[in-house]
């Protein structure tokens, strides 16, 4: 529905700052309005949106060019990226601290087996939504499907055992990379219409939406701690994806 009005409004559009605070507020507002009038959890609402709205594909693009030796390029990235999800969570945070709506989410040490074996269906639920939205050829998008599936099974088998979830993303990030760069060369096809899709359901979205909790709440070092947590899980993705992609190329 966002993104439909943006459409609309080419204006707001344009402009990616503009972009991110108009969804971060108003997406955040119907967010609430939508819980209080069906008197459910808004966690889980917001948290999607974040997620939806998140700039990840920046930030993949950016560490992906630093790791490739293009530094002006990724440094700059990396900056529009930090503009972008400033943008965003003050915008959400605000709406939230005007509200009164501190609702947290799951913590991800309590989840259990069943949500664990869940977790791949999701995702590929995910991916063949962003997929489609993307407007990627249907002729492959089981295979886009399967990038993201295979990525989240790996994560949710190191999270699993109990091993730290840094490592579960660098690992699940070159698996994506890896399978996408195959499947790039087996569709002849770029690896980035696999790679966006397959790296959306390992953003870690919760983290940063406590963090948006705990600025909007005036808890300024916990949201700096779970900003940086945050940060730093997402780099750890973009590195396993970077990694891989650039071992990939350089051998073929």
């Amino acid at each position: 529905f966002l993104f439909g009005i943006l459409e609309k409004l080419s204006f707001i559009g344009q402009l990616s700052f503009v972009r991110e605070i108009f969804l971060g507020f108003v997406g955040s507002a119907l967010s609430i309005i939508i819980c209080r009038f069906f008197g459910i959890d808004d966690g889980p609402l917001v948290t999607g949106l974040l997620l939806t709205i998140f700039p990840g594909t920046a930030m993949i693009n950016s560490i992906r060019n630093i790791i490739a030796g293009d530094l002006i390029s990724g440094a700059v990235g990396v900056l529009e990226t930090a503009g972008l999800m400033l943008s965003l969570f003050a915008s959400a945070g605000a709406v939230l601290s005007i509200s009164g709506s501190f609702s947290d989410v799951i913590a991800a040490a309590s989840v259990n087996s069943i949500t664990l074996a869940l977790y791949p269906v999701l995702a590929g639920i995910s991916n063949a939504t962003f997929f489609t939205y993307f407007q990627g050829p249907w002729a492959l998008i089981f295979s886009s499907v399967a990038v993201g599936v295979l990525g989240r099974i790996v994560y949710s088998f190191i999270v699993a055992f109990n091993l730290p979830s840094g490592i579960g993303l660098f690992l699940a990030g070159a698996t994506v990379a890896l399978i996408a760069e195959h499947l790039a060369r087996y569709h002849k096809t770029p690896s980035t219409l696999f790679v966006i899709s397959g790296f959306i359901p390992l953003v870690p979205a919760s983290i940063m939406y406590q963090a948006v909790l705990a600025f909007a709440t005036n808890s300024l070092s916990q949201g700096g701690a779970l900003f940086l947590a945050s940060a730093i899980h997402m780099f750890a993705l973009g590195t396993g994806i970077a990694t891989v992609t650039a071992m990939i190329r350089s051998w073929k």
